[in-house]
């Protein structure tokens, strides 16, 4: 991945969450970057309002994507948006650019009647999709690690919990069994211990 400098991501959970799998309990900073992405709904907001078993998203840059109820109730943000107004129609995720937004809706309505398949944790080893059913395969399999952490963001901005699962997973799995350097190179991670903390680090214990 071309190294860029990148924006961390400031949830103490995610950070707990991505080391479950990889079972290490030191905490490192992750790294994120964003990019612009823009896509077209081929839908008018007329033909919503014939809809009423669906809500409208607006992503970042202002565009709107139609999302099914049933599956919208993924997200413990939707779900509390739906269940505290029954004239609930329209949400504006200023956090969440179209890319992502579009991602999320698509793994959404997919599993909006069965579960998806969650990885182990910890890790057994970095081969994470041996776990996943055949669709996440295919969908998971398209993303790019830069991909992988903007949706990790995105998904814990929503509260969709097993997209943010697998997302962590993932991320775990460029960790697991490589040594420090790799992984600092890989995220982009500036070193900022000293020699004796990294000495420290060394022999810190892992579960």
């Amino acid at each position: 991945m071309e190294k860029k400098i990148l924006d961390s991501i400031h949830y103490s959970d995610l950070i707990k969450n991505i080391f479950d799998f990889i079972n290490i309990k030191k905490k490192l900073q992750i790294i994120k970057y964003n990019k612009k992405y823009q896509k077209k709904l081929n839908i008018t907001l007329d033909d919503y309002k014939n809809y009423k078993s669906v809500i409208i998203l607006k992503s970042k840059e202002n565009e709107n994507f139609l999302l099914d109820k049933k599956a919208a109730k993924r997200s413990q943000l939707l779900k509390d948006c739906i269940e505290d107004d029954e004239d609930f129609k329209e949400l504006n995720l200023i956090d969440v650019n179209s890319k992502y937004l579009n991602l999320i809706v698509e793994f959404l309505e997919h599993y909006k009647d069965s579960e998806p398949k969650l990885p182990p944790r910890p890790l057994k080893d970095g081969n994470v999709m041996q776990y996943f059913d055949d669709w996440s395969k295919i969908f998971f399999s398209k993303l790019n690690l830069e991909d992988v952490i903007e949706l990790t963001n995105a998904s814990n901005y929503m509260d969709i919990y097993c997209l943010l699962l697998i997302c962590c997973s993932l991320i775990a799995a460029e960790m697991i069994d490589k040594p420090v350097e790799e992984v600092q190179k890989t995220f982009a991670i500036e070193n900022s211990f000293t020699e004796e903390e990294m000495q420290e680090y060394d022999h810190y214990p892992i579960d």
